[in-house]
Parts: C-alpha cells; sequence; structure tokens
C-alpha cells in the first residue's frame, strides 16, 4: 500500500476546480468528495488510471473534465 500525498498546488487547484464549476457548498463538496473517493483508490491500485508521456506520471480521470496527475513514487502517490 502507498501513501497518498496532496502537494499544495494540487490542494489550491481542488479550491479553484469547486468555486467555479459548483456555486453552491453542496455542489462542491459532493464534487471534492468524489475527487478523493477516486483519489484513495490510489492507494490499493497505485497504476489505477492511464499511462502519460512521462513514465512516472499517471492521469486519472477525476470528473467530467477533470483530470488528476499522479506522480508515483515508490512509496507516495
Amino acid at each position: 500500500m502507498v501513501k497518498l500525498v496532496w502537494d499544495g498546488e494540487a490542494i489550491a487547484d481542488r479550491s479553484n476546480v469547486h468555486t467555479i464549476s459548483r456555486p453552491t457548498i453542496q455542489g462542491s463538496l459532493a464534487q471534492d468528495e468524489l475527487f478523493s473517493e477516486k483519489a484513495e483508490r490510489l492507494n490499493d491500485q497505485p497504476k489505477f488510471g492511464r499511462n502519460s508521456r512521462v513514465a512516472s506520471i499517471r492521469e486519472l480521470v477525476a470528473y467530467e473534465h477533470y483530470i488528476m496527475v499522479c506522480d508515483l513514487d515508490s512509496d507516495t502517490i
């Protein structure tokens, strides 16, 4: 099992996405929960998602047009 770590840029991006795409707090919270659920899958399945052009990077479609970029390290994502 690996450890999922959100870096500062990812945290800021999540906040900005929710502010822009979901005008209500309920919508923002629901979308944030969906992002979290998708990302949590990486704990057990680090190669979940699709390959990118960079060998250590995976792309995970989080929701419609939103893609999470995951940098695979030996014990963290």
